[in-house]
């Protein structure tokens, strides 16, 4: 990589040069800005959502997007776990998850069943606030969708029979059950503190009072809060006014419903200034600082948010100037109406936890002061944060409900913007003064148990009845399996411009005008994979540690600049995977030349500070020693030696704290020099800019580094799996479920066979449904491909209930089996799963970072930038023999391994349902 010839810089060279070359700095040279122009900039942005109240009460709001051929689909309902009856918390997210059990007609297809046919995801929430549904599809499914959220709303009780009630009811206490850890405990605790248990939000969102739950009662909280005025839709993506109206109308234009419960009126909780003592099961000593914050959307927000901002900056400054200081940060406690301002730091001596309050305390005082030096970083940070969310489309409809229900402005995020860019630092000043005044706080000091962090204790109660249920499945024609499939839907095209450098860079121009964002992205096709034997995580460490040289003397217009720089925004991300190093700069496109060349100069003239090689060796010692084995890991490493063969690359567990802690910044600099070179590297840019100007600065920048041939890429050895099946159990006696890991050492073609591969995860996914849908044994079921350029694993993953994990597992392994020995015969499930695949495949969404996503896939996969449009095309020619082909390449009872982590009684009861004798399975002990 050439470098800049060396400029004097202003005084005491010789010291500075010195200082170099202790940090790994090879010289001391000026930046260079080509023809780059500091300055002010407007950004204009129009949100372009439309707000409208039905003459019903429900409120609608539209934003278009042409950037994708998707659209979303949000209905949110103004009712949270604050309006959970007495006795019965519990109840708001016990009816969320009812409302997707409800069928139109017996034997039909339930809410769920129709949006996992009709939608490419869907999902929803419960919180103290609010519940939302969302959903996501191909743009010619919009009307479809609309009608089923509007039968959502039109539920009756008549719809809802015992049977699935009491069956949905045991599946929400135990994933009450399975999400419930020692930190769980202690959030109940802090509530209770905080606010009282009689406070609206003295409760979570679950709790196992609704055990006594009736299905009149849910009927009831049914009728009184889900009805039109108290419903917020957002329709998002690819559509025509006229068609979401058309389909707005039909689904709820006759629902005159009215609310006949009012919202929980809330109050903020009182803090006097006083302090508790709590024990929990935690690592270190904790202390948790509350201070009351605004509701959000208030007139206040922006000047808190600030706050929170530069507070959590002057936070991270304690933690890198104390030893005995092992975490900070700051975060918000409570939902949405009545928040709680948090700061959390964690400390390795429990006798210096009190002395790390006042620290806290004493830096939020300094926030009174005028301190642009920490203001106008956080205010920019927060700037691009906000374009960022407004940029993508998925989860657009969350936001924007957020608006109409907290808010009492149209202006949505861009009125956001407005207030972030004119709230002066006198106005946080004096908001800060009133915010984090101590004697209306509350410190809440955690002190640890003894006992290992995170482990779940609570105990399964027994469900009161078997829930067996043939999962529904959409009927089909089987001979659609015989032809290709069409389709009137097509991926948006997407115009991406190749320009190759003089030195060998490639480049990717993604122009996007209609995008407020710019996301850069700067690939090296070097990743992990050339760890050094004895050096694990040096790709990693390198990576993560190279840093911009902010502590030296600049010449005073160089400062300037850089200081300029600083203060846009931008976000650097870094991410190290087996074959590929991405360095990623996003922020405003406004500043798309100036946030490239943040990217640009970490890059040419990055350093490893020896502040920040110490901070980070600091805390891998406030780590050491500690407990870092769970069941979990366990699992995973047993899994991975048996899929891949003892002693291969993908079998080795991630490097530990005394491999991070050998490697030296001269290893860090050495391994910089040898991979991160223009030649064979691809840069991406992504969203809104000027062509012409990204061209120049493109040019100017990158252009002149050196063009000096790459290495060769490290050959990763092919897998050895173990002759199988392999079954292993790990016990893990704090469980309250039961794990199980299914994986298959793969034999098909990442590429090559890319397409039959998708059809076949969709023909498992549809498969493994009996263990969620049909028994109710599950929270979820996952499958997935893994792996790499040595040898890939198809995985299936599920916790299961203790109670029900033998006939669960047994039911798994039968799918599989099915699916392995008769994939070319089983028409119907192919026909389903190729629509699914290809549904998938044609899926574009919108933004800036989702395009620069799947260029970056091509990159690091040497793919051509056309493989998404033609893995669409594939699927959908894909035939049964070709799915078949991969089944029995990837499926391979040979390369099968089981892992089952739990209590010891389970485990053995589960192994014994499945017919494997207990004694004979190697049973790692986690305590041994």
């Amino acid at each position: 990589m050439m470098r800049a010839p060396f400029i004097r810089c202003v005084g005491m060279v010789a010291f500075l040069c010195l200082a170099a070359a202790c940090t790994g700095m090879r010289s001391i040279r000026a930046p260079r800005f080509g023809s780059l122009k500091a300055g002010k900039r407007d950004y204009g942005i129009d949100h372009g959502i439309t707000l409208i109240r039905a003459t019903n009460g429900m409120r609608i709001a539209l934003m278009q997007d042409t950037r994708t051929n998707l659209v979303g689909v949000d209905a949110r309902y103004l009712v949270g776990a604050a309006e959970d009856p007495p006795g019965r918390a519990g109840m708001a997210h016990l009816v969320e998850h009812l409302l997707f059990t409800v069928r139109a007609e017996a034997g039909g297809p339930t809410i769920a069943d129709e949006l996992s046919d009709t939608a490419l995801f869907h999902n929803a929430w419960t919180n103290s606030d609010e519940t939302h549904y969302t959903a996501m599809g191909l743009a010619d499914q919009l009307t479809k969708l609309v009608a089923i959220e509007g039968r959502r709303m039109q539920v009756t009780c008549d719809q809802l029979d015992e049977a699935t009630f009491e069956r949905e009811r045991d599946i929400v206490l135990a994933e009450d059950t399975w999400r419930h850890t020692g930190h769980e405990t202690l959030h109940d605790e802090l509530v209770a503190t905080l606010w009282g248990k009689k406070h609206p939000y003295g409760h979570r969102v679950s709790s196992r009072e609704i055990a006594q739950a009736t299905r009149e009662e849910a009927c009831a909280f049914i009728a009184a809060h889900y009805t039109p005025d108290r419903a917020i839709l957002v329709l998002t993506g690819n559509f025509r006014d006229d068609t979401a109206f058309k389909a707005v109308i039909a689904a709820f234009g006759k629902l005159t419903r009215r609310s006949t419960a009012g919202r929980t009126p809330l109050e903020p909780a009182v803090l006097i200034g006083d302090t508790s003592t709590h024990t929990a099961d935690i690592d270190e000593a904790t202390a948790f600082i509350f201070f009351n914050a605004p509701s959000w959307g208030t007139s206040e927000w922006t000047q808190h948010t600030l706050l929170a901002a530069m507070l959590r900056t002057e936070l991270y400054a304690l933690n890198e100037q104390e030893e005995w200081i092992t975490h900070s940060s700051v975060t918000q406690f409570g939902g949405v109406r009545a928040p709680l301002l948090t700061a959390v730091v964690s400390v390795s001596d429990p006798a210096r936890l009190d002395e790390a309050v006042e620290k806290v305390f004493a830096a939020a005082a300094t926030l009174v002061n005028e301190r642009k030096d920490v203001s106008e970083p956080a205010r920019a940070r927060l700037r691009t944060s906000l374009v960022s969310t407004y940029d993508a489309f998925e989860g657009a409809g969350s936001w924007i409900a957020d608006f109409p229900q907290y808010s009492n402005y149209n202006g949505f995020f861009v009125e956001e913007l407005t207030a972030l860019d004119r709230t002066t630092l006198v106005e946080v000043a004096m908001y800060a003064n009133a915010a984090l005044d101590r004697t209306h706080s509350h410190v809440a000091r955690v002190l640890p148990s003894g006992k290992q962090a995170l482990t779940t204790r609570a105990e399964v109660p027994a469900r009161r009845r078997e829930h067996d249920l043939q999962p529904w499945r959409a009927p089909v024609d089987p001979s659609e399996a015989n032809r290709p499939l069409d389709t009137s839907v097509s991926r948006v095209e997407s115009k991406v411009e190749t320009v190759m450098l003089r030195n060998g860079m490639r480049v990717l121009l993604a122009h996007d005008p209609r995008s407020p964002l710019v996301d850069a992205r700067l690939v090296f096709p070097y990743g992990s994979a050339e760890d050094p034997l004895g050096r694990p995580g040096l790709a990693q460490l390198t990576a993560h540690l190279l840093a911009n040289d902010t502590a030296r003397l600049y010449r005073r217009d160089d400062a300037e600049r850089i200081n300029f720089a600083r203060e846009l925004g931008t976000q650097l991300d870094t991410s190290v995977g087996e074959r590929a190093t991405v360095f990623t700069a996003r922020g405003v496109a406004t500043f798309a030349d100036w946030h490239l060349w943040r990217l640009f100069w970490l890059l040419d003239a990055g350093i490893f500070p020896d502040d920040d090689v110490a901070a980070f060796r600091k805390s891998l010692r406030a780590s050491h020693g500690k407990k870092e084995e769970d069941a979990e890991a366990r699992s995973l490493e047993t899994l991975r030696v048996r899929l891949f063969g003892a002693g291969h690359p993908y079998a080795q567990p991630g490097p530990g704290t005394k491999d991070l802690l050998k490697i030296s910044i001269s290893e860090l600099e050495a391994f910089r020099e040898r991979y991160y070179r223009a030649n064979g590297a691809t840069l991406i840019v992504s969203g809104g800019f000027d062509v012409a100007v990204m061209k120049r600065t493109l040019e100017e920048l990158f252009g002149e580094w050196d063009g000096e041939a790459p290495p060769p890429p490290v050959t990763v050895p092919p897998s050895r799996p173990e002759t199988g099946p392999n079954w292993a159990a790990v016990i893990d006696e704090d469980a309250t479920q039961v794990s199980v890991k299914i994986g298959f050492s793969t034999a098909s073609d990442p590429i090559r066979d890319a397409a039959a591969r998708q059809v076949l995860r969709a023909m498992l996914e549809d498969r493994v449904r009996v263990v969620r849908e049909g028994l109710g044994a599950s929270y979820s079921v996952s499958v997935d491909y893994l792996g790499g350029t040595g040898g890939g694993a198809l995985l299936v993953t599920s916790d299961l209930e203790q109670d029900r994990s033998g006939k669960a597992l047994v039911a798994l392994v039968n799918e599989l089996v099915a699916v392995r020995t008769r994939a070319g015969t089983l028409t119907e499930d192919f026909v389903r799963a190729r629509r699914r695949a290809l549904s998938r495949a044609l899926a574009d969404s919108a933004g800036a970072s989702v395009l620069a996503d799947e260029l970056e896939t091509a990159a690091k996969m040497s793919l051509p930038l056309s493989f998404f449009d033609a893995q669409a095309a594939e699927i959908a020619a894909t035939t049964p023999d070709a799915v078949a082909a991969a089944a029995a390449a990837d499926l391979s009872k040979e390369r099968m391994v089981v892992v089952i982590s739990g209590p010891r009684g389970a485990v053995n009861a589960t192994l014994a349902a499945t017919g494997q004798r207990p004694e004979l399975i190697e049973q790692l002990v986690m305590d041994r």
